[in-house]
């Protein structure tokens, strides 16, 4: 989901538009929205619309992460559910591949 939203990723209509705005406005920011691309691809995806930045990242991505989240990313909608709940599986990945100091692996 872009910084820029508005224009291409509207809100739901059943939600009252300044929570939802506020927490989509928080979600941006969120290591769920967020995935590496060149400097030259970029701009290309710029403030499209989920559909249109898809196409353009499965065409121009050679990045295993960028794989993953084409495959997630299949039959769902970027909304702030979708992106949350992303959060929370690179969260787990994160923890896992870099253990906190409270982490059992350290009693070995």
């Amino acid at each position: 989901m872009p910084q820029s939203w508005r224009a291409n990723w509207p809100l739901a209509d059943d939600i009252e538009e300044p929570e939802a705005t506020n927490n989509r406005n928080r979600m941006v920011h969120t290591i769920g929205n967020l995935t590496l691309v060149t400097r030259r691809l970029n701009p290309a995806l710029s403030n499209d619309a989920w559909m249109e930045k898809r196409k353009t990242l499965a065409n121009n991505t050679v990045m295993r992460l960028n794989h993953r989240l084409l495959d997630e990313s299949q039959d769902s909608v970027w909304d702030e559910q979708f992106i949350q709940a992303r959060s929370k599986r690179m969260a787990n990945l994160v923890a896992e591949i870099w253990p906190g100091p409270d982490s059992h692996v350290w009693d070995r």
